[in-house]
């Protein structure tokens, strides 16, 4: 099967990502996730919109390492976040991907390359449920008294996220299995091309 640019140019990407990664012999990661009513004045000092250009690094990560989670390395706090508002008797719909910064914590000797890419992976993978959320409110009208059937619909996707995110983590043993961390780093980024149409533009 002939390969085109776009997915040569990924695998030439991973190849370059998942090289020479340094393991410490931690038993995984965690990951927290909601999708959430947007607060307004939140965004600037706590989080980060999810960027194809600016990606978070450990200096991001600001909350203190949980001491009951010993054989934790790192603990990325992502959220889909939405606003509405009414227009002609329409709702208009605003969705971002975020990183928490005060609830994201990473222990010092987990400072790596390998674990940062792991974490990076969780953080694309709210993104991609994000767009997704977009392109399935997108084949709907909602009047503005139908703001539940927009939350049905959320709950829904959040469900899906969840599965998503809970297959990568079991799959790559916590990023342990270099090989399904590059297959899955493959997989989520063929996915975010696929739905770039769905993507804030302020975020490509």
């Amino acid at each position: 099967m002939k390969t085109t640019p776009f997915f040569a140019a990924i695998i030439a990407l991973t190849t370059l990502v998942w090289a020479g990664f340094k393991k410490i012999d931690f038993n995984g990661c965690n990951h927290q996730y909601a999708i959430l009513p947007e607060k307004p004045g939140t965004l600037e000092s706590d989080r980060l919109l999810w960027s194809s250009a600016k990606k978070i690094n450990w200096e991001d990560f600001k909350a203190s390492p949980d001491t009951n989670l010993l054989y934790i390395a790192a603990l990325t706090s992502s959220s889909i976040v939405y606003s509405y508002y009414c227009n002609n008797d329409e709702l208009v719909f605003t969705i971002k991907a975020v990183f928490r910064k005060n609830e994201s914590w990473v222990r010092p000797e987990a400072k790596t390359d390998f674990y940062l890419n792991h974490e990076l992976l969780h953080f694309d993978i709210t993104e991609l449920y994000a767009r997704k959320l977009r392109e399935k409110l997108a084949q709907y009208r909602f009047t503005c008294n139908q703001s539940a059937d927009m939350e049905m619909i959320a709950a829904a996707i959040l469900d899906e996220w969840r599965k998503m995110d809970k297959k990568y983590d079991l799959e790559t043993h916590f990023s342990h299995d270099m090989q399904m961390q590059k297959d899955w780093y493959v997989f989520i980024h063929e996915q975010l091309y696929d739905y770039r149409a769905y993507a804030l533009l302020e975020s490509q």
